[in-house]
């Protein structure tokens, strides 16, 4: 299994102790991020694509918040997607913020629009928003830098990390990068037994299940295709998550 300094690319000589960094590849994010977890690291994973920066925030390996520059992955545009605020109440709410220096979270908790429960709820979809964009990206740059989170003021949620590397996973809709990750038909796969600690944290479809139990012994891509009912690209894009997650790995 893969540690962080198996899948990190060496930062440049100037760059601060504890700190990598590197282009993004095609399928770097999700080993990136599962590495990080897998090595109980504390830092700031940061995506950079020109002006475009996303943030992961980890204590300990688990993801415990997110931030980013896109203003599509705000709060405010969030609670508008999901029927809680309307336009008009979006644009007054966001008048405000500017005018007063609030957050919009205690701004709309105060206006009375959203309950303590609906702001809990909505930071908590805003962080698996933001780290599930984050793996749709095949270019720019990444660095991880060690150490304690720089601010006491975030609000950290408990977010299931290899639950958010499955379902982001699961957001990628390009079969080059699903075959580039699992490799050609004839590549052979097992599932280990180790996984099952993270797994009863999880919630796993039925055929995630089967997935798993047919792989108990050793079996190519293309026995599982032929084999297993279903969707080929989702159960090829399924071998990918379950690799990067540990439940998986490559038979030699």
């Amino acid at each position: 299994m893969s540690t962080l300094q198996d899948v990190a690319s060496p930062s440049a000589p100037d760059a601060p102790a504890g700190r990598f960094s590197g282009p993004i590849t095609a399928i770097s994010v999700p080993s990136l991020l599962q590495s990080i977890h897998l090595s109980r690291e504390t830092g700031v994973l940061l995506l950079r694509d020109g002006r475009v920066e996303k943030s992961a925030y980890v204590r300990d390996g688990e993801v415990v918040f997110s931030r980013s520059n896109d203003p599509d992955d705000r709060l405010g545009e969030l609670f508008l997607r999901r029927g809680v605020l309307s336009v008009r109440g979006l644009e007054r709410c966001t008048a405000e913020v500017k005018d007063t220096g609030q957050r919009l979270g205690g701004l709309l908790l105060q206006s009375g629009l959203i309950t303590p429960e609906d702001l809990i709820e909505g930071v908590r979809e805003q962080v698996r928003e933001i780290i599930h964009s984050m793996f749709i990206w095949t270019r720019g740059d990444y660095s991880f830098q060690m150490g304690p989170l720089p601010t006491d003021e975030l609000i950290t949620m408990k977010v299931n990390t290899t639950d958010l590397i499955r379902t982001g996973i699961q957001r990628i809709s390009t079969w080059s990068r699903i075959r580039e990750a699992i490799g050609g038909l004839e590549t052979r796969y097992r599932s280990l037994p180790e996984f099952d600690a993270a797994r009863s944290e999880i919630t796993l479809s039925r055929e995630e299940e089967r997935l798993l139990q047919f792989l108990a012994q050793p079996g190519s891509v293309g026995e599982v295709c032929d084999t297993l009912i279903g969707n080929d690209f989702e159960t090829c894009r399924t071998i990918w998550a379950f690799q990067v997650m540990g439940a998986l790995e490559r038979v030699r």
